[in-house]
């Protein structure tokens, strides 16, 4: 008998595991699996990449196995993209190996993906003729189809038994709380069932038990606000540090059974206590976490000093993360241009791109990913050995998560965070937490130091060849840096310009350009691009000069057609003003009003005008 077969999983199941190298059940799967095959709602923590999926996949295609595999029977959350198809290539790969009664190998499972990034009146129409099973699914897109769709939640949601949020404590977040509440609003709550009943339901009950025909059919009378069955509910995560009564919004059963990697507890033993439990989730056994404090110009080159380290390494795989959107893009090309196989990774990327960009890492094309917190939550990358905060993770959440990457599944890793002097305040507040005192300890605690000394300032030479300096480094970086920055504003002038050539609106085209602007691509101009230095101060007042230069020759130029053009001073300056008016007219430009000296010099010529025709009247008139 194998070590899943002792946790109550078939011989048929434990096959498919046996099949994927799963040789024994992790920790958090031999605590979590045996209380969810009894049917009770699942609280599961344990460290990143210790088997969390398998832990709540496994008893549920069990229970879909032994049910006869009815349709519409599971529908597991996940905050992200990346991870809901992670998980429904997970699942599909268990029943990959599958065996028939006939003993012919045969996937009998359908997993339907419903994320963001995609059409989603693509997604209604194959949804509504898929015959699916499971639905891996982000929050967002579910609840947009649910608003959109009256019938959705009844066709497709009305069946679920099993119900799984991973990355629990992000699922229950402010971030998640109106779509979350919104799907949970759907199903009863446990143990109000019996009183929850509607007088047509009663009613119909009536119905049937007086009409012996009746009773075999399903009952048809029904209400519009009527709530589906409460499904067995799975919460998994790496960091759960809230109070566990909290959780009580998702509903669960009073026999929630709280799992870890080295207990089984029953929520009813937490809900006797008066006092906050929480829970404390530690870090991978086989990681090994540092810190560098560098300076804010040596940044970039010390980045690029420690990716060479490894540049060599033929099955080794970096992951940078990064704070935001645009360094992340800027910090990969930068990479690039320095030799190494790198591509970015953030929220900002459509769908497509983020499928191509994982892809390409995942089968080993790509061994740097500059990523922001988007590839941080729950991706099994098991070639990747080193971690670098290149930003500095604001809370202690997102460092378990970012340096979760490496290490997974028993093995070894590293993890380095960059420090700046921007950058000190948050670190420490960071560090405390991650690393509180001792018990009966006022000590503080703080992580090593990064174990290799930094390159001399100069470079020199040695046996082993040139040890490059921080000089040179920094030169090499900050050219690097510039070609990469010219590289990214041309292609993204170069996309705004084919988009509004193929005859797209102005509306588009500036909308396309207000993104440029906002991923700080300041200028669509090409010829200047080539002329100028990224960030720097020198090229930003050339480009002003010039500017200005540009526009004093133009009203020049404009001066002169004028002067050309009209015959006399007066003449000249009435076709002048209808010129002007005609081309605002074509323009849609705003017109004003006459400045008001021009208006009062009329009104005085006027005047005169009039007192000269009155005296040559009354001249007249004397004659």
């Amino acid at each position: 008998m194998s070590g899943f077969e002792s946790l109550g999983i078939t011989p048929s199941l434990a096959h498919c595991c046996t099949s994927l190298q799963w040789k024994s059940p992790m920790p958090i799967q031999a605590s979590a699996i045996p209380p969810a095959l009894k049917g009770n709602d699942i609280i599961g923590t344990s460290e990143t990449g210790s088997g969390k999926t398998g832990a709540f996949l496994l008893p549920i295609l069990q229970n879909w196995l032994s049910l006869g595999r009815p349709k519409g029977f599971a529908l597991i959350l996940a905050p992200t993209r990346e991870l809901s198809l992670q998980i429904a290539e997970t699942a599909e790969d268990i029943m990959s190996n599958f065996m028939e009664d006939s003993g012919q190998e045969k996937n009998p499972l359908v997993v339907f993906r419903l994320i963001g990034g995609e059409s989603a009146v693509d997604q209604a129409i194959a949804l509504a003729w898929c015959r699916h099973h499971f639905i891996v699914a982000t929050p967002g897109r579910l609840a947009e189809h649910i608003k959109q769709s009256d019938g959705f939640a009844r066709h497709h949601l009305s069946t679920i038994k099993h119900l799984v949020l991973d990355e629990a404590d992000r699922m229950l977040s402010l971030e998640f709380a109106d779509d979350l509440d919104l799907l949970l609003n759907l199903f009863q709550r446990p143990g109000v069932a019996k009183a929850s009943k509607t007088f047509l339901s009663k009613l119909a009950n009536v119905l049937a038990e007086t009409n012996p025909e009746e009773k075999e059919k399903e009952p048809t009378i029904g209400m519009k606000n009527t709530k589906f069955p409460h499904p067995q509910t799975y919460l998994f995560t790496a960091t759960m540090s809230k109070d566990i009564r909290n959780l009580r919004r998702v509903a669960l059963r009073k026999d929630a059974v709280l799992c870890s990697a080295s207990m089984a507890t029953s929520m009813n033993d937490h809900s006797s206590s008066n006092k906050p439990q929480s829970i404390n989730v530690d870090l991978p056994a086989g990681l090994s976490h540092y810190c560098l404090p560098v300076r804010r110009s040596d940044k970039l080159a010390v980045l690029d000093w420690i990716l060479e380290s490894t540049k060599g390494e033929v099955d080794n795989q970096t992951i940078v993360f990064c704070s935001r959107c645009h360094e992340a893009k800027f910090v990969a090309g930068c990479l690039m241009e320095r030799g190494y196989r790198a591509l970015a990774l953030t929220g900002r990327m459509k769908q497509p791109v983020r499928k191509r960009v994982l892809a390409e890492f995942v089968a080993g094309k790509v061994n740097v990913l500059v990523a922001t917190d988007v590839a941080g939550r729950g991706l099994d990358l098991p070639l990747v050995s080193l971690v670098v905060n290149y930003g500095v993770p604001l809370t202690v959440k997102s460092y378990r998560h970012r340096v979760g990457r490496t290490a997974r599944a028993g093995r070894s890793g590293t993890a380095v965070t960059i420090v700046t002097r921007d950058d000190g305040k948050e670190y420490l507040e960071l560090e405390s937490k991650l690393l509180p005192p001792l018990p009966g300890s006022e000590e503080r605690r703080s992580l090593s130091r990064w174990p290799h000394p930094i390159p001399p300032e100069k470079s020199k030479k040695s046996k082993g060849g040139e040890i490059v300096g921080m000089e040179k480094r920094r030169r090499l970086v900050g050219e690097a840096w510039t070609r990469a920055a010219k590289v990214m504003r041309e292609e993204a002038a170069k996309k705004a310009m084919e988009r509004h050539a193929e005859g797209n609106s102005s509306d588009s085209s500036e909308a396309e350009i207000d993104g440029i602007v906002n991923d700080d691509f300041d200028d669509l101009e090409t010829e200047d691009l080539s002329k100028q230095h990224w960030a720097s101060g020198a090229a930003g007042i050339a480009a002003y000069r010039e500017a200005k230069r540009r526009m004093k020759l133009q009203k020049m130029a404009k001066l002169r057609d004028r002067e050309s053009d009209g015959e006399g001073a007066e003449d000249g300056y009435e076709e002048k003003m209808s010129d002007d008016s005609e081309d605002d007219e074509e323009r849609g430009n705003l017109r004003f009003d006459q400045p008001i000296k021009e208006r009062r010099a009329k009104k005085r010529k006027a005047m005169v005008a009039s007192v000269k025709d009155k005296k040559k009247k009354q001249m007249s008139g004397a004659f």
